[in-house]
């Protein structure tokens, strides 16, 4: 049983270890892009909202949320990688943390599409509002999940924590 139990968190060590390197790599594109979009947006005159500076900065900062929420999973996976125990207090908040920010981040995005591209005057505004629901719909689901997942971290903690004190 023992030789099984190794041999399975070798098993996820390994995949989150590549699971945080892609991250980590997906993080720093994000980053990358960003800073190419501000710099575009700086040096050009663009038409339309691209003008507006507070649909610009509202932009950036949901951007950034986004690869902030890509940077704590990344170091999610990394701390149960190189940790003792996958379970820890930190590892639940930087979930928890992670939850909001996506939370936050779809409020956000749906505040910007509605203040700069209202639905009336979008080309096929109903199925645009289908689309743009659905997409809501599913970050919302995942920010619940991952709040939820905080919570089965934090058990399992606290689980980690008794199963200590008896031996």
């Amino acid at each position: 049983m023992t030789n099984n139990l190794n041999s399975e968190l070798r098993l996820a060590r390994r995949i989150t270890a590549v699971g945080s390197g892609v991250l980590h790599a997906l993080a720093a594109l994000s980053l990358l892009g960003e800073a190419l979009h501000c710099a575009i947006v700086l040096s050009a005159e663009l038409p339309g909202t691209w003008g507006d500076p507070l649909f610009e900065v509202l932009l950036v900062i949901s951007q950034l949320a986004a690869v902030g929420a890509v940077a704590l999973a990344a170091r999610f996976l990394r701390h149960f990688c190189v940790d003792p125990s996958p379970f820890s207090t930190a590892q639940s908040a930087r979930l928890a943390v992670m939850a909001t920010i996506v939370m936050g981040r779809t409020v956000l995005d749906v505040v910007l599409s509605r203040a700069f591209y209202p639905v009336g005057h979008a080309p096929l505004p109903l199925l645009c509002l289908a689309v743009e629901t659905q997409v809501v719909l599913k970050v919302l689901a995942l920010a619940v999940f991952i709040g939820c997942l905080a919570m089965v971290v934090r058990y399992g903690n606290a689980l980690k924590e008794d199963s200590d004190s008896i031996v």
